[in-house]
């Protein structure tokens, strides 16, 4: 179990902007009815009688919409209906994913896992991503207006969808950012899938002991749809029916609505969640009895007299209502339904108002009641107590506005408040307990899980039983280590106890005899404990002579001896109790039985397979491999240990390393890395596979003309707002450098002679917007002020700058080095590529930026003995070819982001290749697969990191300037890497030494991966 809450972005299903999944469940099949026998003669009550019984239209205008009839091949209209099968995109070769973070394409919603797998999955267009998600086919949902859309309906299934045409917001920057995250600085943002697989995950850990409280509170869960995998429209359905029930029976005192009403007060309040995206039309009779149908734990149909009524299923008065109530539907019903289903989507409105029926009485039947029970019994059995409006400030951000966030807060308010619904609620009003506390002269509420459920263990039954068990005598060894940990006395640096007092704390638990446990000591427990009889009583002590003093949590022994029973009881009997998660025992863990056995599972797998992972990661093959009859130790130490990193952390030869919150780990052997040098020899498939990837990286002829368009139509836009100023748009970066791929986005600089408002990024923006620029975001505290745009014609992503003027002189040295060696070129192109999917090419995430990567490698290359490239930068290099020399201005943020104004720069540098290699002749023949393992190897194994005076430098003759800033002022933790040009600027001063220490590690991993014969280059690249 985790020991802390599930502190997650979770946006999976947005309220917002609603989701609908599955909506065409809704059929108009007919289902088989309930009928009663009920007498003829009775009169016939029809509510519907009383009522306007046509379908009330939507409040949205649906006009706006063209709807047109199902799709046919070949079409591709912008507005259209889906009404046959569900439609599935269909799976590019070699299962292409998207980017990570990219959401689907508005209307389009994620698959259960179990639907996934039963998917055919056709090849399309190498070029187009696939999707895990599903078009809604009903005839009731709409896809809005969407002039870019580009679908063929193709046998139910869509093909060539391009994710060009579909963008994704970045939740703290408000910027919007494009499906193509090749550009520099451009954030690669969590996939919500993985958010979604991480939360199951810890919550099938979490639930067995919050189910087993459930049951021994005798709660019912009425609503057991409480998966992640629940679809909105589901959920919103049943609420709403709820909603209309509830209000019938507090109101009118009626047990059973018609499904007419039911339709008219749907079909009255669906406009509230209607969003830009999707649009839900009207329900019919069929749709209501289909859900009530797959719902029949919930509600049943009923039919008398001809007419359909609908109640709860477990109502038993719902006869009697419909016979003998004539009570109408008055105006406050219609308002207390009303405010309820606004409150579904706004929970804010029903906070602190009293002019609404409470749900309180029936909140079981409402979905995801039990996620909220059991979230809250985790909070409350991590913490014990808390104070109300902490609690349920943790509760409703447990989800960070996501749909959870919501509807968690519409079954708390709709209940009144926060203290109602965990001490009024019929259903599991005696689970929690209430004490109320002086603070300040102010009293608070303070909420624990009422303690009937955890009071009256008997311990020597419990511990009994578990002893009795497969492995008896390790689990003795454990009882006595317990024992020593929580009554022993530090004395000489040794932790030990009387031996009797151990012989009759074991004799609690077992029919040992005295001289049973001290044989038992004796011989099963020498590799762990000592007996030493020099002594008037024979002591008891560790065996292990590097002790280090634990660190003390509590001054009652009791206590840690209790809290270690509760953790032993909880995982090896299944029981409930107050476990808790704190480090009691990682000083001694290699004293505990199998833990040789867990270890060598972990070095096995870091020293075999991955080399340097997360702890995620390690700890999940461990669970798979281990036997099951030492899974409930391993998970046992787990906890004892306050969690997997502390279990670890004694181990020797394992480092861990915390990058971003997570705990990484990797395996280092006894033999140095350095000795390894030698041992590299060419591997022709990888050579095969570097070649392959790289020619289908490489852009065609039809994308370069693409560029082309796309410059002159840019150009066109700024030369027309601005035809005196003389300005010219320039590419850089990876378009000119050679190092551009099908992928890349494009970076365009405006070259102005003067100032003008064409410097400021607001009205830059503003001028793209008019010329038909999709996106268009201005980023304006940049060091270098940008806007971000995309091309609707070409699908082009761009950064636009001004007046930028030393990334062009950068393109162009950088080209010549590539134009000098087409190895270079390829494995720069490898490292782009694995840096991106190992999610360590992000600055501001405070990773390295592409141009960083492309500077470490040119280093090395000119490292390497012998050297593949040149410095181009030194002029005594090839004294008979010109230089290019120019001089440039360079804005000062560039080298200090509070720094403001330019600077004079002159440059110098070799830019004709073919000159060059005239006079330059690498003699290094090594293969490309040679080149790759040993640039990994340098910078994984060999190169100094930590050291603040290394940079690399492609201006210094080696590659490397040891003496970096070395008379400075250096606050710098750990290596440089230097600008080519501009002396005094850092390109990763960005990042920190947890970002560089993890890189490095990167770097051993990918290298470890390509060292083994059997590796391939895919490998290097796969990200868990």
């Amino acid at each position: 179990m985790n020991k802390r809450l599930l502190k997650i972005h979770y946006s999976y299903i947005g309220m917002s902007d609603l989701n609908i999944e599955n909506l065409s469940s809704y059929s108009s099949n007919s289902d088989n009815e309930n009928n009663f026998d009920i007498n003829k003669n009775y009169p016939n009550e029809s509510i519907n009688n009383s009522y306007d019984s046509s379908i009330i239209s939507s409040k949205n205008n649906l006009s706006q919409y063209n709807i047109s009839s199902p799709l046919s091949f070949g079409q591709s209209p912008s507005n259209f209906i889906l009404s046959s099968s569900p439609a599935i995109i269909s799976q590019s070769p070699g299962f292409k994913s998207p980017p990570p973070g990219l959401t689907p394409p508005p209307g389009f919603i994620p698959l259960s896992p179990d639907y996934r797998s039963n998917i055919k999955l056709d090849n399309t267009n190498s070029n187009v991503y696939s999707y895990p998600y599903i078009v809604p086919s009903s005839p009731n949902v709409i896809l809005p207006n969407n002039p870019s859309s580009n679908f063929g309906i193709i046998n139910g299934s869509i093909s060539n969808l391009n994710v060009n045409q579909y963008n994704f917001i970045d939740d703290n920057n408000d910027s919007f950012l494009n499906s193509e995250q090749s550009s520099d600085d451009i954030t690669e943002y969590e996939n919500d899938e993985e958010i979604l697989e991480e939360t199951k995950k810890n919550r099938q850990e979490n639930s067995i002991i919050t189910q087993l409280i459930l049951e021994r509170a005798g709660i019912k869960i009425k609503n057991n749809k409480s998966d992640y995998e629940i679809n909105s429209i589901d959920i919103i359905l049943s609420t709403m029916i709820n909603i209309i029930l509830i209000s019938s029976i507090e109101i009118l005192n009626r047990h059973a609505v018609t499904i007419e009403i039911i339709i008219k007060y749907i079909n009255e309040n669906i406009y509230i969640f209607n969003g830009e995206n999707i649009i839900i039309n009207q329900l019919d009779k069929n749709d209501i009895k289909k859900h009530i149908l797959t719902n029949k734990n919930i509600y049943k149909k009923i039919k008398i007299n001809d007419t359909e009524y609908v109640t709860f299923s477990d109502d038993d008065k719902f006869l009697e209502s419909i016979l003998n109530n004539k009570n109408l539907p008055t105006e406050n019903f219609s308002k207390n339904i009303e405010l309820l289903m606004k409150g579904i989507n706004n929970p804010e409105i029903l906070k602190n108002n009293s002019n609404f029926k409470s749900i309180e009485r029936y909140v079981q039947i409402f979905p995801m009641y039990k996620n909220l029970l059991s979230d809250l019994l985790e909070i409350l059995l991590y913490e014990e107590e808390m104070e109300g409006d902490l609690l349920e400030s943790e509760i409703i951000s447990l989800y960070n506005k996501g749909f959870y966030s919501t509807y968690y807060k519409f079954l708390i308010y709709a209940t009144k408040d926060f203290d109602s619904f965990l001490t009024k609620c019929p259903s599991h009003k005696n689970l929690f307990k209430k004490v109320n506390k002086i603070n300040d002269g102010m009293i608070f509420n303070y909420y624990s899980i009422n303690n009937s459920y955890f009071d009256n263990i008997d311990y020597q039954k419990e511990i009994s039983n578990i002893i009795q068990k497969d492995h008896t005598d390790y689990i003795k060894l454990i009882l006595i280590l317990n024992f020593i940990i929580g009554y022993g006395e530090f004395y000489n640096n040794n932790q030990f106890i009387l031996l009797k007092e151990i012989q009759d704390y074991l004799k609690q638990f077992t029919n040992m005899t005295d001289d049973n446990i001290e044989l038992y000591i004796k011989n099963k427990c020498k590799d762990s404990l000592d007996i030493n009889p020099n002594y008037s009583d024979k002591i008891v002590s560790l065996h292990f002579s590097n002790f280090q003093e634990q660190t003390e949590q509590t001054n009652n022994s009791d206590v840690i001896l209790k809290e270690l029973f509760n953790n032993l009881i909880y995982i090896f009997n299944n029981k409930i109790v107050k476990y808790r998660e704190i480090d009691y025992i990682s000083n001694y863990i290699e004293l505990y039985p199998f833990i040789n056995e867990f270890k060598d599972y972990i070095i096995k797998y870091l020293s075999e397979y991955k080399f340097y992972d997360q702890e995620k990661n390690i700890y999940k093959y461990v669970i798979l491999n281990v036997s099951d009859e030492l899974k409930n130790f391993f998970q046992y130490y787990k906890i004892c240990c306050n969690g997997f990193k502390n279990l670890l952390s004694n181990f020797k030869n394992l480092e861990f390393h915390d990058f971003h919150k997570t705990r990484f780990y990797k395996y280092i052997s006894s033999s140095s890395e350095k000795d390894e040098t030698n041992d590299i020899t060419p591997n022709i498939n990888l050579d095969r596979e570097i070649t392959e990837t790289v020619r289908k990286m490489l852009p065609t002829d039809e994308d370069y003309n693409r560029l082309n368009i796309f410059k002159e139509r840019v150009s066109d836009i700024i030369t027309k707002k601005w035809p005196s100023k003389n300005l010219r748009v320039h590419s850089f970066g990876s378009a000119v450098n050679g190092l551009w791929s099908n992928k890349s986005d494009v970076d365009l600089c405006i070259f102005a002679d003067s100032e003008g408002e064409y410097n400021e990024v607001q009205k830059l923006a503003k001028v793209l917007r008019k010329g038909r620029m999709k996106d268009v975001t201005p980023i304006k505290n940049a060091r270098i002020p940008i806007c971000k745009f995309k091309d609707p014609k070409t699908g082009f992503n761009c950064d636009l700058s001004v007046n930028n003027r030393i990334p062009i002189n950068n393109s162009e040295l950088i080209r010549c080095y590539m134009d000098l060696d087409e190895r270079v070129r390829d494995i720069i192109m490898i490292i782009k590529k694995w840096s991106k999917c190992r999610g360590i090419n992000d600055s501001k995430n405070h990773t390295f930026c592409s141009y960083s990567y492309v500077l470490l490698c040119i280093s090395f290359f000119q490292n390497i003995n012998p050297p593949v490239l040149p410095n181009l930068q030194n002029p005594k290099a090839f004294p008979e070819l010109r230089m290019e020399k120019k001089t440039v201005d360079v804005s000062y943020k560039l080298i200090n982001k509070n720094f403001n104004g330019t600077f004079k720069l002159n440059i110098c540098y070799y830019k004709n290749y073919k000159e060059v290699s005239r006079y330059f002749k690498s003699t290094n023949d090594m293969t490309r697969s040679e080149l790759l393992i040993k640039l990994f190897q340098f910078y994984g194994c060999i190169f100094k990191y930590k050291n603040s005076n290394i940079s690399s430098s492609i201006r210094t003759d080696g590659g490397f300037d040891y003496n970096f800033n070395k008379d400075r002022n250096n606050n710098r933790i750990g290596f440089a890497v230097q600008d080519p040009f501009i002396e005094e600027r850092d390109t990763i001063s960005n990042s920190n030494v947890e970002e560089k220490t993890h890189i490095i590690n990167e770097f051993y991993r990918a290298y470890k991966i390509l060292k083994k014969k059997d590796s391939n280059l895919n490998e290097i690249f796969e990200n868990d």
